[in-house]
């Protein structure tokens, strides 16, 4: 049996200038080698991260393969080098670790 179990915070972490300023920095950090491909003829790759209670990205992995090791290593790298967020936090206002999945292609990101 296979269980997946998402637990939201009461308040999520959120990266710092918002949402639409983490894809145009993605994109800014990355756009150049993914445009060499064409992203349509590639499976869409996936990475999962955690941003911890300090606000700090981590535990980064691959999680589906676009099939091209060069731009997989690129969005890990990209998303490695996030600055930090704001973190989560619970209903006591106590940081906690929230996790993330970035979709990356026609449907994500």
């Amino acid at each position: 049996m296979n269980v997946s179990l998402v637990v939201t915070p009461d308040i999520e972490a959120e990266y710092i200038g918002g949402y639409e300023l983490m894809i145009s920095d993605l994109k800014e950090n990355s756009l150049t080698i993914i445009n060499e491909k064409n992203l349509n003829y590639l499976p869409q790759p996936s990475i999962s991260f955690v941003i911890n209670k300090d606000g700090v990205v981590e535990n980064v992995k691959l999680e589906a393969t676009s099939n091209d090791a060069k731009i997989d290593a690129l969005l890990i790298k990209t998303v490695q080098n996030m600055p930090n967020w704001k973190p989560a936090t619970n209903k006591d206002g106590v940081n906690i670790k929230q996790g993330f999945m970035l979709n990356v292609g026609q449907n994500g990101c």
